[in-house]
């Protein structure tokens, strides 16, 4: 009799201990998967924010990069390109605002730090003057939809 209860409470541990393996390795891939989306939301709107950059709309681009910062805010390629896009209309003080942002947030701060250091230094006090007077030249840039059709919500850098 002292056997069969063994072998009895004996498979119920092995039942549980193979139900707890089962939850754990579903909740480890459950994890892996949020994060592959959440990473390859990020290169979709670096990937939209760089297509902005490039054809002039610096505030649709900023726009993107700050979406990007929320999905990845170690990453620090976005507020890099979220403060040249600021610089670029303009907005020294959104720049260096992100950028701090940028400095509590991101794994690698060493690009942040060094644009930080040219901000300070003047070398863009230049472009700030020469965007007051550029007029807008049309250009054609990505449309809310194509973002809306890649999966990334816009965030509006003024947020």
């Amino acid at each position: 009799m002292n056997r069969m209860k063994v072998f009895y409470y004996g498979s119920i541990l092995a039942v549980v201990a193979c139900v707890i393996v089962g939850v754990v390795m579903m909740v480890s891939m459950s994890n892996q998967l949020k994060a592959e989306t959440v990473k390859g939301l990020y290169h979709d709107a670096m990937q939209i924010a760089d297509d902005y950059y490039e054809r002039g709309d610096y505030e649709g681009a900023a726009r993107y990069y700050r979406t990007a910062s929320t999905k990845c805010p170690k990453e620090d390629d976005c507020y890099i390109g979220c403060a040249m896009s600021m610089l670029m209309y303009g907005d020294k003080d959104g720049a260096l605002s992100i950028l701090e942002t940028g400095l509590s947030q991101a794994d690698d701060t060493s690009g942040i730090e060094a644009l930080i250091r040219r901000i300070e230094n003047g070398e863009f006090d230049e472009m700030e003057q020469e965007t007051e007077v550029q007029s807008d030249d049309g250009t054609d840039a990505p449309s809310e939809e194509t973002a809306g059709e890649a999966g990334v919500q816009v965030i509006d850098a003024a947020d």
